[in-house]
Order: C-alpha cells, then sequence, then structure tokens
C-alpha cells in the first residue's frame, strides 16, 4: 500500500505555522506542521475533498503573510486530522522565502 507521504520529492522542514484557508464554502483556522517549497501538511479539523482548490494565507513568524493557492492531494479524519496539499501558485518572492526558510530548518545544527 502507498502512502501519500511515499511520493514526496522535496525535503520538508517541521514548522508550527498558523494559517488560514479559505475554501468555496468556508474560512478555516488551521496550522501548518510540515512544509516544503512544493507542499505542506496542514492540522485542519474540518476535512476538506482531494482535488480541491483553496487560498492560503501562511503566516511565518516576523514576516508579511504569504498567500498562495493549493490543491488538496489528501485528507485524513484518523489519528491527527489534517490535510496534504500542493502549491500551484505564489509569488516569486514568497516561493524564494520558502526555500529559504526550508533550507534553514534542514541544516544541521
Amino acid at each position: 500500500m502507498s502512502f501519500p507521504y511515499d511520493r514526496r520529492q522535496c525535503p520538508r522542514a517541521a514548522i508550527q505555522w498558523p494559517a488560514t484557508i479559505q475554501t468555496a464554502e468556508s474560512k478555516l483556522e488551521a496550522r501548518l506542521r510540515d512544509l516544503s517549497i512544493e507542499g505542506a501538511y496542514i492540522d485542519c479539523e474540518q476535512p476538506l475533498n482531494p482535488r480541491d482548490f483553496v487560498s492560503m494565507t501562511i503566516d511565518p513568524p516576523n514576516r508579511p503573510s504569504l498567500k498562495i493557492t493549493a490543491e488538496v492531494m489528501w485528507a485524513s479524519e484518523f489519528l491527527s486530522p489534517g490535510i496534504g496539499v500542493r502549491f500551484v501558485q505564489m509569488s516569486e518572492k514568497d516561493r524564494h522565502f520558502l526555500f529559504n526558510k526550508v533550507s534553514d530548518y534542514l541544516e544541521p545544527k
């Protein structure tokens, strides 16, 4: 059996950043748990449907919010409710910030 995390192609950094997810029906408060340049795992109490597109506002510490469009790749209601998303649109400035931040978190201390 293949799990969603088996298909990851980019390293992920463990983080704890607040986020807001805007769907067609509602606005949800959430928390990023891990992050790569291409996507994230997000704690989200309300399950979302795979293949849905959402608008996200991510609030990293000491920086203006990131505005990202993402596709829900999978959703889980078990153990830790959450979703896996793939980023599909963001500014070049935000992409550069994510690349640097993920690299910072993955560097040996």
